[in-house]
């Protein structure tokens, strides 16, 4: 015997499941369409957050955590917590003498006690460079799979690269000084100076000079930059350093170009005068037409550049990187393979002249040669001359 009204419960309970069934169905479905950027026309796509994923044999991503350490934040290290090798291992700075990983969540405090000595400094900081590794989450891939060593290296794997990346900067540096010109008379230092000669193998400094100048003429022979801005402009590149102008013609920071080093993230003010305002006030004039009266000019103090001590002091173009961080294939600064490079193309042009001067005197030898075998039959032929007028 049926029950009264159970029919009516069971029908109640199917259209109820169907109803669920159904709201699931439409609260899923359009939720997927409405999440995905490929079915809705001109989205904007979410930046990638570089720190929150593991790609350590990507440059641009490295050079993004490089890029966080500041000298306010991060200042002073030793050399087993310079930045390049804790953001090799994934870690950004985040605050005073603090790490984190975005990975795994966790952070290092960094910190260690002025009052310690060296020896105790040493052993502190010998610590916390095993925490680059060890602290990272035993899920976090970064935990085993650091940035190759490279990355923390400059490393021309060829002279021909290291020129190329020369001339490359050169043209750089000579966009940003068309426009400008240096506000005081700049000077290298003695002992930078000195150290380019020695590695040019050139017998004086006035050959630096004339290799300097060369160099930036040879990439743009146009180019307005006065001889001995050029030879700055070759130094600064040399020694890894990049104009970074955003506006060209205008100064960021007061007449100064802003230089940077995107190894050991430095960046520094270099003076210059904008020659525009030089030339206006060279060919100002009174209102009647009369030239301003020129005013005496003072006599600036020399200033003494020496490229490589505006570095930090573990930049791989001054030094090599640290011994346990260094390639075992690269042992020489930046700054040294890019000279050894233009010393090479030295030694090649000399020895395409010696080669030339060489044929020419071979050629001349030949001809000469030539001229004595030709002497007898010469002579002969006079004395038949002779012969036939008697």
């Amino acid at each position: 015997m049926i029950p009264v009204g159970a029919a009516p419960v069971k029908e109640s309970l199917v259209s109820r499941v169907d109803k669920v069934m159904e709201r699931w169905k439409k609260a899923t479905a359009p939720m997927k369409a409405k999440s995905s950027h490929e079915s809705i026309p001109h989205a904007v796509q979410a930046p990638k957050d570089v720190f929150t994923q593991c790609h350590p044999n990507n440059r641009a991503d490295f050079q993004a955590r490089v890029d966080t350490y500041s000298s306010l934040y991060w200042f002073a290290k030793p050399a087993e917590l310079n930045l390049l090798t804790c953001a090799r291992f994934g870690w950004i700075n985040t605050g005073p003498d603090e790490l984190a990983c975005k990975c795994c969540h966790q952070t290092v405090l960094c910190r260690i006690d002025s009052r310690l000595g060296p020896e105790g400094a040493r052993k502190v900081a010998e610590g916390l460079r095993g925490y680059l590794t060890t602290h990272h989450l035993d899920t976090c891939p970064w935990k085993h799979n650091p940035s190759p060593k490279s990355f923390a290296q400059v490393n021309f794997w060829t002279p021909e690269s290291a020129l190329a990346e020369v001339h490359a900067t050169i043209q750089l540096g000579i966009t940003a000084w068309q426009l400008h010109r240096l506000s005081l008379p700049i000077q290298l230092d003695d002992s930078f100076q000195a150290d380019l000669q020695h590695h040019l193998a050139v017998p004086t400094l006035r050959d630096v000079d004339e290799v300097l100048t060369a160099l930036v003429r040879q990439v743009d022979p146009d180019s307005r930059v006065e001889d001995a801005d050029a030879v700055v402009v070759a130094c600064l590149v040399l020694c890894g350093w990049k104009p970074a102008i955003t506006t060209l013609g205008k100064t960021s920071s007061g007449g100064a170009v802003p230089l940077r080093c995107a190894q050991c993230n430095r960046t520094w003010a270099f003076p210059v005068q904008d020659a525009a305002d030089e030339s206006r006030a060279a060919h100002a004039h009174d209102v009647d037409g009369t030239p301003f009266p020129k005013r005496v000019k003072r006599s600036p103090s020399v200033a003494k550049l020496h490229p490589l001590h505006e570095h930090r002091w573990y930049c791989p173009w001054l030094r090599p990187a640290h011994h346990g961080d260094q390639d075992d294939h690269v042992d020489v600064p930046g700054w040294l393979q890019c000279v050894q490079a233009v010393k090479a193309t030295l030694h090649d042009t000399s020895a395409s002249a010696d080669k030339a001067v060489s044929t020419l005197e071979h050629a001349a030898q030949s001809q000469g040669d030539g001229d004595k075998k030709k002497l007898p039959a010469a002579a002969l032929a006079a004395v038949k001359a002779l012969l036939d007028f008697t």
